[in-house]
């Protein structure tokens, strides 16, 4: 005898269930909640925890998307990542419990909360596989890149996106023109994925290099002026690859820049990084010196992988923009008023 429509029906909302207690997406599941005490925050965990229990219940991705966008904030907090259905409610019975589960995070909001800044570094934070795994798993830190990849590559001529999807050695002993245009790129891909989940910057701040990425995401310059400057900029950088160094040490500014008054006109301080701790830029083999003798003094020193002098009085001047083509000329309409704003301090 053939089955009757409810119990065909039976069967596939199983397997449905089934299917969807078991999933972890590529990102897991984050559950936010927040009330005005403490113990109703215990409350609603075990309420979470009931509701993700029931078998005709909704799904814990759109549990968690209700969560977020369709209820009042409130003071107290609590935070849960998990890679399931059935981590997540073992986490939110714990909870209630009292006791705490890798994955959660609570806390209470203060009286005045903080803002929001987006800060941009300079070159150094490349590393094997950077941006691999976003590029596979996150479709607008992907699309962005893809946006960034077409900038770069009309003033380059070659691609971002390959490099980051190739393999992870290549990210390894780059050139300085290669390394700024790829570690720009996915500083703004990062800044548009924050964006897209709610994070948005009341300021940017950007140190050297970081300051273009900076600009872009204050709406103060387009992508493509920001990939034309930044291919420019280190392809000039680029003609003085050889003749300089940098190095990080543990001195006040003012010990700082008694350190390398011997070495006037060859080194000079580049940035104070904290208040006891600076960096230094110059002629290579002055560096070295300045590096010997504070590590006879046991005083903390250490170079920078970098074989240019930065944010230092250029050691042979690089060759003249128009080598480069005519990077004089400016283009206008291409800047608009600032989305956020831009800390413009020295």
């Amino acid at each position: 005898m053939a089955p009757s429509a409810a119990s065909a029906t039976a069967p596939a909302a199983a397997s449905a269930a089934v299917a969807s207690e078991s999933a972890v997406t590529s990102r897991g599941l984050l559950l936010a909640l927040s009330t005005r005490s403490k113990q109703a925050l215990a409350d609603a965990a075990g309420a979470y925890e009931e509701l993700l229990a029931r078998p005709d219940g909704p799904a814990a991705p759109d549990v968690c998307r209700a969560a977020a966008t369709r209820r009042s904030h409130e003071p107290h907090r609590l935070v849960v990542h998990a890679g399931s259905a059935a981590e997540l409610r073992e986490a939110l019975a714990a909870f209630k419990e009292g006791r705490a589960k890798a994955g959660t995070v609570t806390g209470r909001v203060p009286a005045r909360p903080g803002k929001v800044a987006f800060v941009f570094p300079g070159q150094g934070s490349e590393w094997p596989g950077m941006g691999a795994e976003l590029l596979a798993s996150e479709p607008v830190f992907r699309a962005e890149i893809e946006r960034c990849d077409a900038a770069v590559r009309r003033w380059s001529g070659w691609s971002v996106l390959e490099l980051l999807s190739g393999p992870p050695e290549r990210m390894t002993a780059l050139p300085i023109d290669v390394v700024q245009p790829v570690l720009f790129s996915v500083q703004v891909a990062l800044a548009a994925l924050w964006r897209s989940w709610g994070i948005v910057p009341d300021t940017v701040i950007g140190h050297s290099m970081g300051e273009l990425a900076a600009a872009c995401a204050a709406g103060r310059l387009s992508l493509d002026d920001g990939a034309r400057v930044i291919c420019a900029r280190s392809r000039l950088m680029a003609t003085t690859a050889g003749r300089g160094g940098m190095a990080v040490v543990g001195l006040a500014h003012e010990e700082a820049r008694a350190l390398v008054e011997p070495y006037a006109g060859q080194v000079s301080v580049a940035a104070l990084n904290g208040p006891s701790t600076t960096v230094v830029s110059g002629d290579r083999a002055a560096i070295d010196k300045i590096v010997g003798e504070l590590e006879g003094g046991e005083v903390f020193c250490r170079r920078i992988d970098i074989d240019v002098a930065a944010h230092s009085p250029p050691h042979g001047r690089p060759a003249r923009p128009a080598a480069h083509g005519d990077h004089r000329r400016r283009r206008r309409g291409r800047h608009g008023w600032d989305r956020v704003p831009l800390d413009r301090r020295p």
